[in-house]
């Protein structure tokens, strides 16, 4: 298990499984599995429109490039994203249940980016970089809906391995992006 999330009227939970490229759905009263869904892979995080008929599933794992969408009671997946990278780790729904923001921890670049998704259409509607970053980990949006914030970690160049082990080869931190089309990233 790598992440879960409860439908609203908290029958259910979601829980995704990154070795077995799954979804496990749990009966929260008798805490049975009763339904096992496939999905992406390596399955990462999960969230549940307010709603609570849709979950959406990010898969990191070899080049995928999707969010997975499930429908809540009919307990299967029916569709999927296409995003602007690969790598997603995280999604965050917006408040007004409108959009999401996925971060992609792209392998191999030091631009990781967001997208954010118009959920009715399910189309990206801009890609957002975040310069010089790495391990982009997670990411939600404010109550307002006017920012999200993402976690992650920014390498500093030419230190030697050794200093790895003390922590001195990433510095931690966060960034805000303006969710207003081409808003600002800080």
């Amino acid at each position: 298990p790598e992440a879960a999330a409860v439908t609203p009227d908290g029958s259910l939970l979601f829980v995704v499984n990154a070795e077995s490229d799954s979804v496990s759905i749990i009966d929260t009263k008798t805490k049975a599995v009763v339904k096992e869904i496939k999905v992406g892979d390596w399955p990462c995080s999960v969230k549940i429109t307010k709603d609570g008929k849709t979950a959406y599933v990010t898969c990191s794992g070899c080049m995928w490039e999707y969010v997975d969408i499930i429908d809540v009671a009919k307990q299967e997946k029916t569709g999927s994203i296409k995003l602007t990278n690969y790598g997603p780790r995280d999604i965050a729904l917006s408040p007004d249940g409108k959009t999401a923001a996925v971060v992609n921890d792209t392998v191999g670049s030091f631009n990781r980016t967001v997208n954010f998704i118009d959920l009715n259409t399910k189309q990206v509607t801009e890609k957002r970089v975040i310069r010089e970053s790495a391990n982009l980990r997670a990411i939600e949006y404010t109550p307002d809906g006017a920012f999200v914030v993402v976690t992650y970690e920014s390498p500093k160049n030419w230190l030697p391995v050794c200093e790895a082990e003390n922590g001195e080869v990433f510095t931690n931190n966060i960034a805000v992006l303006e969710t207003k089309p081409g808003g600002k990233v800080a």
